[in-house]
């Protein structure tokens, strides 16, 4: 069990770090695409970070069931508006998921985001 425990602490340090170290470079690469996050203001963070808080256990055990609510429609928004990829601001095109290999980018795009918006914020939070 202690071993259980320790691996998992290990895994949690390692995903701190690359959320930091994609905070601080400001790109993030999935699946061999470079997705660059624009300036971000505070308003926009606390809004993440507020939904973020709200769903992150139910993304820890992979029950995505919250990404047809409103609320998730309105913070995918928020994101997307805020990343780009080749130039294109990942929010202005529809259909930008539609091509199966780009398709396959969401979920981690989305999930990487919570986190690397929040970053500032998750560090300072008394609930880490």
């Amino acid at each position: 069990m202690a071993t259980r425990k320790k691996k998992a602490e290990d895994d949690e340090v390692i995903t701190i770090s690359s959320i930091q170290s994609i905070y601080e470079t400001g790109f993030a690469s999935i699946n061999g695409r470079e997705y660059e996050i624009l300036k971000l203001n505070h308003k926009t963070r606390l809004k993440v970070f507020g939904y973020y808080s709200s769903v992150r256990s139910q993304i820890m055990l992979d029950n995505f069931l919250f990404m047809n609510s409103r609320e998730y429609q309105e913070v995918e928004r928020l994101i997307l508006n805020n990343i780009s990829c080749d130039g294109i601001v990942v929010g202005t095109k529809s259909d930008y998921f539609d091509p199966d290999e780009i398709d396959a980018d969401y979920i981690r795009l989305m999930i990487t985001m919570f986190d690397v918006f929040t970053y500032p914020l998750l560090t300072g939070s008394l609930t880490n």
